[in-house]
């Protein structure tokens, strides 16, 4: 795994759908422990779960992060 040495320098808060495209995004940052289901843009249908402990940063660009399946809350995309 590559480690990333950059500071975020965009944010917003993420929008759970099962069907619209997230925004630009390089991470993904959870404020709360739980699990995040995500669909890649190059992954095709099948959705992968990240179980993240409070304050992880999940350095993945993500086509949806989905409703269905994600208990983490308080997320935020970041850009750089």
């Amino acid at each position: 795994m590559q480690n990333v040495f950059a500071s975020a320098t965009e944010g917003s808060a993420v929008v759970l759908s099962d069907t619209v495209d997230q925004p630009e995004h390089k991470s993904i940052y959870a404020n709360t422990t739980g699990d995040i289901m995500v669909v890649f843009y190059d992954g095709g249908p099948t959705p992968v779960k990240f179980t993240v402990a409070a304050g992880s940063t999940l350095n993945i660009k993500a086509r949806y992060i989905m409703v269905t399946g994600t208990t983490a809350t308080d997320l935020s995309l970041m850009n750089w």
